[in-house]
């Protein structure tokens, strides 16, 4: 810390004192002007108060009001020294400052009175800076201490070259005279040894070097053939400006280092913190701030960084985390303090005071009852939010019998009002709110919950319930990954015999995070590591073998899942909606065949995941649903898992079994990564860009191949056509294979299994794929491109036409093709690739061409993705018309005859089997009805 005696160094007092004034009178420009004005115009204030002093002397005046003086230049120059036309000038003071000669003085020194500069050069006054050594040179730390102030105000204000670059300029600025190149490098040695020696004799050379040759930092005179260097005037006042901004941030330092709990010192705290705080780069940023509040866009918040306080006073900043309501109502009266003596703002209005960046961050299963009553930060995700209420925070009850007001301040928290019992006054009990006089402001309910990310496997996320105030409110949505400060406390119900108490958390700050996947820390040496895997000829065969390796077999699945968890990119459309890069899987088939095992790993290696059954689903689902809320009795939005896993996989269990309210909101939230919610007043649209990774069971159980795919899955075609790929796992008994799979289960729990050699750890894999999805972002090559034209063309041309009136079936779509895009894409991103080659596509169009081949072939062995799109096939939907056709021919107004309809459907080829399933199937969806047993009618013609 500088010494006492450095203040008559750095700011001769009376000085200072000025200096102090200025600030009141809110003339800090002025301040630059007074010290860094050029020479010649200090030369002649000097000259003009001089002479009217002497006036004065000569008249036996020994003090004089400023505005009674008739001379505007001495006025002009009073009024740059800080005196107002009220004030009054004392004749020996105005002496004094005039014998300063470095306050107005002629010299080329800078403003600022020198630290102990000697005409020979770097040595300090035993005033100054304590004992000296030889010759007067620096001894001690308190020049040191100047020094390494003097060189934070060169770094923050000169750009240079190398940072040992700030000693020739310290030296410089230190200078009461021009130095040749011999006195500059002598100067530059002594510096470097009072501090410590930090550089290398070669850097220190280096350092006069950069220096002398830099044009905007020095002006060189040369007398009598010696060259004179000096720093430039603009430069000597950038460097004075921050060394002032310095000086005082220590001086405040200094004051804050034992802060007590006195309320009055907390607020002067505050008030010394927002006036004195200085960056690295010399900004006031706490000055600047409150400026911002008035000039930039209206806001009622100052944003706070904790370090930023600790750094200045770790006592203060103690105080906050200990007893944060006193130390937050200080802040907010020191804000408005700071507005009316220096933004001249009489009447401040409400304004709060927001901390942040606390040191430890909790997440919501952590936060227990240590932490009530002191201020915490708080990590997750916001799971529900209630609508906006008007709360009381200053509630004035009148009586009605005599008129007296009252004020009680309302608590967030309180689950009944604060109101006097009877009037203060009168007695009366015949109180009541006036509403009119009484203050409001919005008021929110919260509840945050453990991220998904944040868990490991089997943790149940755990909550804390929070209230956001004012300016706080709707400024976050359910899905939001969030990391708020607040005060942890008790919720008063009125329940005095419940031992057992809830807590709510009073939010101060809210920190909205990325919601990209930045989750996974990710060092220099696991990124070197990644891209070493990745060249490797064999990594996508290790990926493949680091899914689930417990599991038996099942390539193709794995390689699907796989390409899912790096997934596609993502296309913004200049429409506002965008091309989704999550590829959709859906496993289906038979008990036994591990889809839960499988989608249980996902939920474990992915950088984001939710797994959820749809089954056993909240009420809000797996979209987001308004429900009423026990906290406030209103109604809320809730997230549900496709919100909540937004950026992240969904994983869903048992998709068959999902409620009504869920088939309809998942196709918008699967294609357009969004869910809307409209209920109760209530209206907002949410996020939910998630991959989702599902499995479902056939509808009896277990897979028919001789049943069609639709007939046995209780999902609709507008749902299944969202999936990239479906894998239909069957059951299917084969001695090798039933053989090998024996052997892998048996041998699975050994850790020198072959399974575990040939994968990644889970947290390794879990690292790669966070790096892939962030920094890789593929893009299709021109070779790309045309293979998948090609592929596209190619399929559609090779339909045939059934006859004139009948419909084709079809092997691909559009939505196929942007299949085979993101599937490409996720390919390239396995492989750390920025352009999708060809063999990207290949593999695409190969794991798609098998999953296809398992669900889209319809009974001739035909490609037909209208199976998935529409639920049944091109040439099912021919011969149901076909029926319809029969029926309408054959009725005579007593409907038409079963085996009429039979023996003309084996006319086009309709077997009897297809056509009683086909009838069976008409009167099921009411499209036929019997008019008599065995007479059938089409329901429009009735």
């Amino acid at each position: 810390m500088i010494g006492a005696g450095t203040l008559r160094v750095i700011l001769d007092s009376t000085f200072y004192n000025i200096f102090g004034r200025l600030r009141e009178l809110k003339k800090r420009d002025t301040i630059a002007a007074l010290l860094f004005g050029d020479v010649e115009g200090k030369v002649h204030a000097n000259q003009v108060l001089k002479e009217f002093i002497e006036t004065l002397k000569s008249a036996g005046s020994t003090e004089v009001q400023v505005g009674a003086i008739s001379n505007e230049q001495v006025r002009e120059t009073l009024y740059q020294l800080g005196y107002s036309d009220d004030d009054t000038v004392i004749v020996h003071e105005l002496e004094k400052i005039l014998d300063e000669e470095d306050v107005v003085g002629g010299s080329d020194s800078p403003a600022l009175p020198q630290p102990g500069i000697e005409k020979e050069g770097i040595s300090a006054s035993p005033e100054a800076w304590g004992k000296t050594g030889e010759e007067g040179k620096p001894k001690g730390n308190q020049g040191e201490e100047f020094y390494k102030l003097l060189i934070r105000a060169i770094h923050s204000t000169v750009e240079l070259k190398k940072p040992y670059d700030a000693l020739p300029i310290a030296v410089l600025y230190t200078s009461s005279k021009p130095l040749t190149r011999a006195e500059l490098n002598e100067k530059v040695r002594e510096l470097n040894k009072l501090l410590g020696r930090p550089y290398k004799e070669k850097s220190v050379s280096n350092s006069i070097s950069n220096v002398v040759k830099d044009s905007t930092i020095v002006r060189i005179v040369i007398e009598n053939g010696v060259e004179y260097y000096s720093l430039i005037d603009g430069i000597r006042k950038d460097i004075a400006e921050q060394l002032i901004k310095l000086y005082e941030q220590e001086q405040a330092r200094a004051e804050l280092s034992a802060v007590s709990g006195d309320m009055e010192d907390l607020i002067k705290a505050f008030v010394s913190f927002f006036r004195s705080y200085v960056d690295d780069r010399g900004r006031k940023v706490y000055m600047d701030k409150i400026a911002a509040l008035l000039t930039e866009k209206p806001s009622r918040s100052l944003e706070v960084d904790y370090c930023h306080l600790n750094s200045m006073s770790p006592d203060l900043a103690k105080w906050l985390l200990e007893d944060p309501e006193r130390v937050i109502s200080a802040a907010e009266d020191a804000l408005r303090l700071v507005l009316q003596e220096d933004f001249l703002q009489e009447e401040p209005g409400s304004y709060h005071v927001r901390f942040y960046n606390l040191p430890a961050t909790l997440l919501p299963r952590n936060v227990g009852s240590a932490q009530i009553n002191k201020f915490i930060q708080v990590e997750g995700v916001v799971s529900r939010i209630s609508e906006i209420r008007p709360y009381v925070s200053r509630a004035v009850f009148v009586c009605r019998d005599c008129g007296h007001k009252m004020i009680r301040l309302q608590k967030p928290h309180a689950k009944f009002m604060a109101k006097p019992g009877k009037c203060e006054e009168c007695g009366s009990k015949d109180i009541v709110l006036d509403r009119e006089k009484s203050t409001f402001i919005d008021y929110q309910h919260l509840r945050i919950q453990d991220a998904p990310e944040k868990l490991k496997g089997g943790e149940m996320p755990r909550f804390i319930d929070a209230i956001v105030l004012d300016d706080l409110c709707e400024t976050v949505v359910p899905g939001d990954r969030v990391i708020v400060t607040g005060v942890l406390r008790t919720i008063e119900e009125g329940n005095e015999k419940e031992p057992i108490l809830k807590t709510v958390m009073i939010v101060n700050h809210i920190t909205k995070m990325s919601r990209d996947i930045e989750d996974v820390e990710l060092t220099e040496i696991d990124i070197q590591k990644i891209k070493e895997e990745a060249k490797k000829p064999d990594i996508k065969e290790r990926i493949i073998n680091s899914i689930a390796p417990s599991i038996y077999g099942m390539k193709e699945v794995k390689e699907g899942l796989a390409l899912a968890l790096f997934g596609g990119v993502e296309k913004p459309l200049p429409d506002g909606t965008r091309i989704r890069g999550e590829t959709h899987i859906l496993l289906i088939g038979d008990p036994g065949k591990a889809k839960s095992q499988l989608l249980r790993f996902l939920s474990n290696v992915a950088p984001r995941a939710v797994y959820a059954s749809a089954e056993g689903a909240s009420k809000v689902g797996l979209t987001a649903a308004a429900v009423k809320d026990e906290f406030t009795g209103g109604w809320i939005v809730e997230a549900g898992v496709m919100v909540l896993a937004d950026r992240g996989l969904a994983i869903i269990d048992e998709l068959d079994k999902m409620n009504d309210s869920d088939r309809k909101a998942i196709h918008t939230a699967m294609e357009q990564g969004i869910v809307t919610v409209n209920k109760a007043g209530i209206s907002t649209t949410l996020n939910a860009r998630a991959t989702v990774i599902a499995a479902a069971n056939p509808k009896h159980g277990r897979w028919n191949p001789m049943k069609s795919f639709a007939e046995q899955i209780n999902l609709g075609p507008t749902l299944l056509s969202r999936f990239d790929l479906i894998f239909v796992l069957i059951d299917d008994p084969d001695e090798d294979e039933d053989r090998k799979l024996a052997r892998h289960i048996l041998n699975r729990d050994s850790k020198d299994f072959e399974a575990y050699r040939e994968a990644y750890d889970p947290e390794f894999l879990r690292k790669y794929v966070a790096y892939a999805r962030k920094y890789i972002h593929p893009k299709l090559s021109e070779e790309a491109k045309q293979i998948l034209e090609e592929y596209f063309v190619k399929l559609r041309k090779r339909v045939k036409q059934l006859d004139d009136d009948g419909i084709r079936p079809i092997p691909i779509t559009a939505r196929q093709l942007e299949a085979l895009i993101r599937l490409s894409e996720a390919h390239a991103r396995l492989h750390l690739r920025d352009t999708v080659t060809a063999e990207d596509v290949e593999a695409a169009i190969r794991l798609m061409e098998y999953t296809l081949k398992q669900i889209a072939m319809d009974e001739s062995g035909v490609l037909d993705v209208s199976i998935i799109e529409v639920g049944k096939s091109s040439s099912e939907i021919n011969k149901i018309e076909r029926i319809e056709w029969i029926i309408k021919q054959l009725d005579n107004g007593e409907g038409a005859p079963e085996s009429a309809v039979i023996n003309e459907a084996g006319v086009w080829k309709i077997s009897e089997e297809e056509a009683k399933k086909i009838l069976d199937r008409l009167k099921e969806e009411g499209r036929i009805y019997e008019l008599r047993p065995g007479h059938y009618r089409l329901q429009e013609e009735m």
